[in-house]
């Protein structure tokens, strides 16, 4: 009893400690929206909550994840803005969202932190079924354990957190899926096989291609010791759990789904053709997928995620494949689709920092008993040394990267400098919105706005889209450049050769007459596409969030 009250306090520090990394920082921005995604869902769900169920495809609803954005509007509503009717807290959307923006943020922090258990109980019965004792064994408590530590402070899995976005939700009922799918194999329990296809069923209905960990769920299935009959029955079972499962999480198949056919058929393209004329480097989606491993959660933890797949292949056991499925068919799926997101990993994370556990507290120390005949002692402690080697680097970038969402974007104080510098009604050139200071033009009006400018925003690949001789002769008086859309690469390499001649004209032919960059030194910030949702690589060097913004003087 007192074992098991210890485990319950370690896992609950655990989760505490993963809640505290992903709440801080989490108004980032605030009162402006940063994020280039966010806007998809927050303001839907409280028109959900209004009795309106027609909503934009990118929306994803009415939907579970929605829903969850609803309950926390409302308490928010109760929270800061009682005095408030729901029709006046319903306009907050338009004019100051920052209560929308950051209810959506606690509850992915508060999903993402809902996952350190559930990783827990995932590595836990993993090297239960390996061990093959009926009774709780140190070894198996301890895998669960690293494992649930590496999930708190990993980096990809903290960052991410931070944003308004499904991909929480998605990740939570994924390794939801999983646990049970490892669970049914070894208990041969119906209700568990039902309970892993909800879960399974909720995942897909947050994120579409989540459906994959259904394959885990088949294998715990057919790998079981039955008659064929009872196979059978189970399988439908966890079909049955499965659809069960999508409808709770995406409804709107049932109320709409003209929009569910129209939604598949979007991603479909996007999978087959890229995003929309730009080109996310490198072109190969396998290794822009590894390469997003490798910088969002180190190196070591790469390895160790190979080691464990290895171990998995070796054993040639039912359960490594239940375990090992999921995030190897996952990534081939991935690395066949030309659309490339670096979020799209998420939903694997619990199934690799498993692997990791394993292989660090497990394999690693074994091989090295048995490569030193048994008189290495100690095997353990090296494989703690790797373990460290996975939490120390993660825990230190995300704590860089919730100092760094703390401060002030390079966006919100280039605004402050131009509505203190240049005049109202000051004609400026400006790249599109979420990449850009947010000024106002008298129409669209961001919050905390004292000056209103004739605002000529260029959309298309941004300001490169016109030629210099245009802003000489049309009147712009200033031109507000973005790394953020600067340093997007475009699919064609004539018009990504002409844009790049355009920046760099730029200072040559207009004045530059300031620059806010995010980096320490004032240098050049390096860019990966999903630095566009917050900081990503090279934190050490940053000391803002946000692009470099220039802003040129037209003569």
């Amino acid at each position: 009893m007192m074992m098991r009250r210890k485990l319950i306090f370690f896992v609950l520090a655990l989760t505490a400690a993963a809640l505290l990394l992903r709440v801080w920082g989490v108004g980032f921005g605030l009162p402006y929206e940063y994020h280039i995604d966010e806007h998809f869902y927050y303001p839907y769900a409280w028109s959900m909550g209004e009795g309106q169920f027609d909503l934009p495809d990118q929306s994803h609803g009415p939907s579970l994840y929605l829903g969850l954005l609803l309950i926390g509007q409302k308490s928010m509503q109760v929270a800061a803005f009682p005095q408030l009717s729901n029709a006046d807290f319903g306009a907050l959307r338009d004019t100051n969202p920052w209560p929308y923006l950051l209810s959506a943020r606690l509850i992915s922090a508060l999903l993402g932190a809902l996952t350190i258990p559930i990783v827990f109980l995932l590595a836990r019965r993993y090297r239960k079924v390996m061990t093959a004792k009926a009774v709780t064994t140190n070894r198996e408590v301890m895998t669960g354990l690293v494992a649930a530590a590496i999930m708190t402070v990993l980096f990809f899995h903290v960052r991410d957190s931070h944003f308004g976005v499904p991909d929480t939700l998605t990740t939570l009922f994924t390794a939801m899926a999983g646990w049970l799918a490892v669970r049914a194999y070894q208990t041969h329990k119906a209700s568990d096989v039902v309970w892993a296809g909800i879960a399974a069923g909720l995942a897909t209905g947050a994120k579409y291609t989540s459906a994959i960990v259904f394959v885990s769920i088949l294998l715990a299935v057919l790998l079981q010791k039955i008659a064929w009959r009872r196979r059978v029955g189970l399988i439908a079972l966890s079909v049955l759990g499965l659809i069960a499962g999508f409808v709770i999480g995406y409804p709107n198949i049932l109320i709409n789904p003209a929009a569910f056919i129209k939604d598949i058929s979007f991603l479909s393209i996007r999978v087959g053709e890229g995003f929309e004329g730009w080109r996310i480097v490198p072109d190969n989606s396998a290794l822009f997928y590894l390469d997003t491993l490798l910088w969002s959660t180190g190196l070591v933890a790469l390895i160790l995620t190979g080691i464990g797949l290895i171990a998995v292949i070796v054993r040639r056991k039912a359960e490594g494949l239940i375990l090992g499925a999921f995030p190897v068919l996952y990534f081939i799926t991935l690395s066949l689709s030309q659309g490339h997101f670096g979020r799209y990993l998420l939903p694997m994370l619990p199934f690799t920092v498993v692997l990791m556990a394993e292989a660090g507290w497990n394999v690693l120390p074994a091989l090295i008993r048995r490569a030193a005949l048994g008189r290495l002692k100690p095997a353990l402690p090296i494989g703690v040394v790797v373990i460290l080697a996975v939490l120390i680097p993660n825990l230190l970038n995300s704590l860089r990267l919730d100092w760094l969402l703390a401060q002030a974007d390079t966006r919100t104080i280039a605004k402050r400098w131009i509505e203190s510098n240049l005049a109202a009604g000051t004609r400026i050139a400006i790249e599109w919105p979420y990449h850009t200071p947010p000024l106002s033009n008298g129409y669209e009006t961001p919050p905390e706005s004292t000056r209103d400018y004739w605002l000529d925003r260029v959309w298309g690949f941004g300001l490169a889209d016109r030629p210099l001789e245009q802003y000489q002769s049309d009147g712009t008086q200033f031109i507000i450049a973005s790394s953020f859309v600067r340093d997007i690469p475009v699919a064609d390499p004539h018009d990504e050769e002409r844009r790049q001649q355009f920046y760099a004209q730029l200072p040559r032919v207009f004045k530059r007459v300031q620059t806010f960059s995010p980096r320490c030194d004032g240098g050049e910030p390096t860019f990966i596409f999903d630095q566009l949702y917050g900081p990503a690589i090279d934190l050490w060097t940053l000391c803002l969030a946000g692009p470099q913004i220039d802003i040129y003087q037209v003569p």
